[in-house]
This record gives structure tokens, sequence and C-alpha cells, in this order.
């Protein structure tokens, strides 16, 4: 584990994409670091008129069964992506996190991953040991029969020079929530949110007691 630089002498972000690309597979099939870095460097690409590239349909499935994260054993990882012509697609991108927490993303993106258009389902059984394995702080103000059993589906839109818009819906506990978020990213940055709650029950320990 570590920090490591690579080097390429191509330009253009499609060159840096496949480029990462290109690096994650050869990680994951257990190439070394220093050979990857070597190629990398030492690429000059294709001709023009042998890049055949653009045109290609392809598709790659990565299944893990465990792998390590931040000390904890991540599980069923699978990454499902699919290429036609020039248009990439998320089929499937999900794994099992602390707290038996199952995250899903899948979605299409643009030419250049430009844009993207998907939606993310997220469930879990024990909100506050993934909380814990993420180091967000204070989730224990809640009682402890509380702030556990999360279940949302998010719809995410995202185009440059555009507003970014996030719907979600789920279930907290025993509450329903649904609700939206849009932010557009510029010199006039703005943000505007809505959430709906169908009842609330939430238990705050005091811990001055």
């Amino acid at each position: 584990s570590g920090l490591y630089n690579f080097k390429s002498n191509l330009l253009g972000k499609h060159n840096a994409l496949n480029a990462t690309a290109a690096i994650i597979s050869a990680i994951l099939i257990g190439a070394s670091v220093k050979k990857i870095q070597q190629a990398l460097e030492n690429f000059k690409g294709i001709k023009k008129e042998e890049n055949y590239w653009d045109k290609l349909d392809a598709s790659m499935l990565i299944t893990i069964g465990t792998a390590k994260l931040n000390d904890y054993p991540i599980r069923d990882i699978i990454i499902d992506l699919k290429k036609k012509s020039m248009n990439y697609t998320i089929n499937k991108s999900s794994a099992i996190f602390p707290g038996n927490t199952k995250i899903n993303i899948e979605g299409d993106f643009g030419s250049e991953f430009e844009v993207f258009k998907g939606r993310t389902d997220f469930y879990t059984e024990d909100f506050k040991s993934y909380a814990k394995w993420l180091n967000i702080e204070n989730i224990n103000f809640f009682s402890p029969n509380k702030f556990r059993a999360v279940n949302f589906m998010s719809d995410l839109v995202y185009r440059p020079g555009a507003s970014t818009f996030a719907g979600i819906e789920g279930k907290l506990d025993g509450t329903n929530f649904s609700g939206e978020m849009r932010l557009r990213w510029g010199k006039d940055t703005n943000l505007s949110a809505k959430l709906n709650l169908d009842k609330i029950n939430l238990v705050v320990l005091d811990h001055h007691e």
C-alpha cells in the first residue's frame, strides 16, 4: 500500500481515463506497480488511422470475493462495465460494507465521462457500524435502538454547466422520507434542497445524566 505516481506522455482527458482504467486492471491481475509505471511511460499511443477504440464495443466484469479497506473486509465486490461506441455504462457496481451495508451504483456516462445519469441503492442493517467505519463522529448521541436500519434510493443527474440533481427516497428505522437537491457549480454556486418526512421518532441521548 502507499502513494504511487504514474506518468503518461499522452495528452487529453480521454487518454487519462483510459490510462486509469488500464492501471486498475493491471493491478487487479497482479502486475507490479513498477512494471505498470514503465509500460505507461513508454507507451506512445497508436496512429489515428489505426485507432479503432472509438468504434469498439466491449464489456468488463470484475468480481472480488473479499478485499480489505480501512482495515475491514469488503465482501462481494462486483464491477460490471460496458462500452458501446463512445458511450460508457455501469451496469452494476456493488459491494457489502460494515454493518451489512449493501451499496450499488449504476448509470450512464457520456463519451468522456462528462455527464452522468444513474442511481444509487443503499441498504444497511446497522448504520452506526457503517458510520463508525467512515469515522463519522457523534452518531452515538442517538438511542441504541434508533438510527440503525436505513434503506434509500437516490437518482442523480450531472451535466457540465447545468444543475446537478439528486432525488432521494427511503426509510430510516420506521420513518419514510423523500426529497431532492439541486446544485449548480460555477461563480454563483447555489444549493436548494427539500426533504419530506412522514413522521419522526428519534430519541437523543443526554450524555450529562
